[in-house]
Parts: structure tokens; C-alpha cells; sequence
């Protein structure tokens, strides 16, 4: 439940923080934001060759995800409440940590996840249902903020570090859950090609390639407007003590969708399903 929903407050809440609370400048924490996005894509395909390759007793995924688990809660409480004077070499290197412990967590536990059944449709149940739980992660953690927003004039540092200690105290016991009630199915072992051929195999698959495509324009818009949003709504809309209940309803409205996402896709197919999401998502 809880292994994505500190990117939500990553985009949202942390650039605002750390140009008006920090006195870092819009800019710094702009480029450093874009830095430790793009040192996502040398990390992905190298944790994800690694992930594969190494096994354990607890199978191919589970060790990872325990092996993130301090990386992560040092990382979040160094970001979501520093101390003292913050330096923009401090942010870079605590986000480019953050991003390796978030790398490890989120490919082990997608792999996991499309393991778990060689079923079409279980599979889109499995993905919905972690959809499901990811979304009402976010509710719980933006319920914070939104609290804080209606009751004080305590500013962003309150929101930011309740959502830090909120990360810190449940990640290791969600993961524990997770780890110990859902075993790893044996897969079959599959031939290894060398990095060279498997690039240049991707790169002939016109289907893969458009798929890879729509994956990276799909999270470009969120991107976007995710991380101008406390902007937007503090200073062009003037309803800053009205920015978190907002994003709450938001993920409400999301959280309240997910069922029905996952049956059209068993009328229509993924894809049919994503085309429909997307044109949804840009006349809606």
C-alpha cells in the first residue's frame, strides 16, 4: 500500500518546500529534481538485470524489497525533515539515494506481481487490486497534510515532515506483511541474451516501441502537472489553505474508479482499456 505514495508528496509538496522553506532557489531544486530522474534510467535496467539474476531463499524479489526498506526510511527522513541548513549538494545526494532504494522496491515488487499468475485476467486483477492499494495509500497520506491545511498556519514543514514519519513507521510493517504472507511462484528460467542483443531487440519491436512510447507520454502529463501544482493553486488561484483537500478529493475520485477500470478491461483488453483511459483523461 504504501510503495509509492511518497512519490505523490515527492512532486507535489518537496519543490515548494525546499524553495520557500529551505531558501533553495526554484531553479536549483528544479535541476535537481530533473538530475535524479534521468539517473532513474541508467538504474532501472541495471537493478532489473540484477533482480533477475540473484536469487535467494526468499526467491528473486522478496530480498530486495526488505534491502530498500532502511534505504528508503533513512532517505525519506533526511528529505522530508532536514536539519539545519540545507545545502543543494544535500538534496542532490539524498535524492539520488532515494531514487536507488525506490528502484529497487518498486521493480521487485511489479516483477512480483506479474509472477504471482500466467493468467490473462489475473493479471489484470492483480494490477488492479495493487492500483487499488497504491491510490488508498495516497488517500491516507494526504489526509495529513489536509488536516494540518484546515487546522493551522503551520506552513509546508509541518505537512512535509508528517508525511515523512508517516512513510518511516508503516513502510517496514506493510512490507513485512507483504513479504511474509505472499509467497514467490517458481518461474521458469529463461535464455539470457547480452545487453547489446536485447537492446536491439526491443528497438525492432515496432509494437514494443509504441508501447514504451505511450508509457513514457502517459507519465509526462502527471509529471507536469504534479509538480507545478501547490504553485498553481497558491499563487495564480489563490486557494493555498485549499490545495491539499483538493488533491485528496482528487485521489478520492480515483480511489472510487479502480473497480470499474478493471472490469472494462476484461470487456475491452489492456489495451483497448488504456486508449479509452487516456482519451478519457484528456476530454474529462
Amino acid at each position: 500500500m504504501l510503495l509509492q505514495q511518497y512519490l505523490l508528496p515527492l512532486v507535489v509538496y518537496l519543490p515548494p518546500f525546499y524553495t520557500q522553506e529551505m531558501g533553495l532557489g526554484l531553479s536549483v531544486v528544479g535541476t535537481i529534481f530533473m538530475i535524479t530522474r534521468f539517473w532513474d534510467i541508467f538504474t532501472d535496467p541495471i537493478l532489473g538485470i540484477i533482480s533477475d539474476k540473484v536469487e535467494t531463499r526468499l526467491g528473486r524479489r522478496r530480498h530486495w524489497i526488505i534491502l530498500s526498506v532502511p534505504i528508503l526510511m533513512l532517505c525519506v527522513y533526511k528529505i522530508f525533515i532536514p536539519q539545519g541548513s540545507i545545502t543543494s549538494t544535500y538534496l542532490l545526494f539524498w535524492m539520488i539515494l532515494l531514487y536507488v532504494g525506490w528502484t529497487l522496491l518498486s521493480i521487485s515488487h511489479m516483477s512480483w506481481g506479474a509472477e504471482l499468475s500466467s493468467d490473462y485476467n489475473e493479471r489484470s486483477r492483480v494490477q488492479g487490486w495493487r492500483e487499488f492499494a497504491l491510490v488508498f495509500g495516497m488517500l491516507t497520506v494526504l489526509i495529513l497534510p489536509t488536516i494540518i491545511e484546515q487546522t493551522s498556519d503551520s506552513g509546508s514543514v509541518m505537512k512535509v515532515a508528517a508525511m515523512g514519519w508517516f512513510t518511516i513507521v508503516l513502510l517496514p510493517i506493510t512490507v513485512a506483511i507483504a513479504v511474509w504472507m505472499v509467497p514467490e511462484h517458481p518461474v521458469p528460467k529463461q535464455p539470457q541474451i547480452g545487453w547489446r542483443r536485447a537492446t536491439s531487440i526491443v528497438l525492432k519491436n515496432k509494437l514494443l516501441m509504441r508501447l514504451l512510447v505511450a508509457d513514457l507520454l502517459s507519465g509526462i502529463a502527471p509529471g507536469i502537472t504534479g509538480s507545478i501544482y501547490i504553485f498553481f493553486v497558491s499563487h495564480v488561484m489563490d486557494l493555498s489553505q485549499w490545495a491539499s483537500l483538493m488533491l485528496l478529493i482528487y485521489f478520492i475520485a480515483s480511489f472510487l474508479s479502480i473497480p470499474a477500470w478493471i472490469r472494462l478491461s476484461y470487456k475491452f483488453e489492456k489495451h483497448r482499456t488504456f486508449v479509452i483511459a487516456r482519451v478519457y483523461s484528456l476530454t474529462g
